[in-house]
């Protein structure tokens, strides 16, 4: 069981009103490790758009996320594939065309 430093008092939610920081210190990324990170958001929100279970609000803030060619932020889809060596302009289109087949059920079509 985990220990805990902070003491609370009788309200558990005194520490909201602190200036005391609630982490001390955080230890600095590694570009691997920020390009892996790339990698799975990549990875986990193009199998949730895909996926016929995945809420319409996660389908709309992936879809958003991924039409977005504007998007100038570090974990944008651009960068996330620029940085992991995919071709945005080549993957946007296919997935895409991907999920607008699934929306309108019809068949996907794998190249062989």
């Amino acid at each position: 069981m985990p220990t805990y430093d902070r003491k609370l008092g009788d309200d558990p939610c005194l520490w909201l009103d602190s200036n005391e920081p609630v982490v001390e210190s955080l230890n600095d990324w590694t570009e691997n490790e920020i390009l892996h990170l790339m990698e799975g958001l990549l990875f986990d929100s193009i199998k949730s758009l895909l996926d016929s279970r995945s809420s319409p609000a996660t389908v709309a803030d992936v879809y958003a996320w991924l039409s977005n060619e504007l998007d100038t932020q570090p974990f944008s889809f651009y960068n996330c594939c620029c940085l992991t060596n995919l071709d945005p302009d080549r993957l946007r289109p296919a997935i895409l065309k991907r999920f607008k087949t699934l929306i309108l059920g019809l068949p996907v079509k794998f190249p062989h």
